[in-house]
């Protein structure tokens, strides 16, 4: 009797997705799609100072009600804003199985080059992400590494890819020690507007440290 109840329960609680349903989710995909170009157009024209949730409604004709339905804050926003490429940038990062890579030192620098494909296009937006990623409460460097998890993975499996013989310390230290390294000096690449470029001169005796460890490790 109680598992009829409960198979009732299941059925009643299931709803399967209908017309309408599908129609509201892709407006809302496109409505966020739309206030987060809102948002970016905003940014390179005024700063992120100025930018406030009322001036970003208007420029995506929404209610800033929505908005903050959506996101819950400013910082929130501009956190997924910043996020939106994060899935096409874990494949691009995937594919490197596929590039001919031959030594650590190159594939450090197609790990960065892929970072900054997003990173330096928005500078303004990359800098106020960066700042609000760290704060003084106690759960700023969990939020940090959590956000970073999925490139680290996507990282990891390049390097088994790519490196067969590296050990398992180093299958987890290589992507810890890239955004330790990489994420240090992003700030300094945007501060002083870098080119890609000279974004990777910068980043160069870091790398060659960091792979000549490897070239070690693999030595054995």
């Amino acid at each position: 009797m109680q598992a009829e109840q409960k198979n009732t329960i299941l059925r009643k609680a299931y709803k399967p997705m209908n017309e309408q349903d599908v129609v509201h989710d892709k407006k809302s995909v496109e409505t966020r799609a739309r206030i987060f170009a809102s948002t970016i157009d905003l940014i390179n024209d005024i700063g992120t100072e100025k930018l406030t949730i009322r001036k970003i409604a208007e420029a995506a004709g929404v209610s800033p009600a929505l908005i903050i339905q959506y996101f819950g804050s400013k910082a929130e926003l501009l956190q997924q804003a910043f996020e939106q490429r994060n899935e096409e940038l874990k494949q691009s990062i995937l594919d490197m199985r596929n590039e001919e890579i031959k030594t650590p030192t190159q594939l450090l620098v197609r790990f960065a080059e892929t970072q900054m494909d997003r990173d330096l296009v928005h500078p303004a937006l990359t800098l106020t992400v960066l700042a609000n990623s760290f704060s003084w409460d106690v759960n700023s460097q969990e939020r940090v590494d959590n956000r970073l998890k999925g490139f680290r993975l996507a990282q990891r499996e390049v390097l088994e890819s790519k490196f067969p013989k590296l050990s398992e310390h180093y299958l987890k230290f290589v992507p810890l020690t890239f955004f330790f390294v990489y994420g240090q000096a992003l700030r300094r690449m945007l501060q002083t507007h870098m080119t890609s470029a000279e974004g990777i001169e910068f980043l160069m005796p870091h790398f060659k440290i960091l792979a000549d460890a490897m070239e070690a490790d693999m030595a054995g």
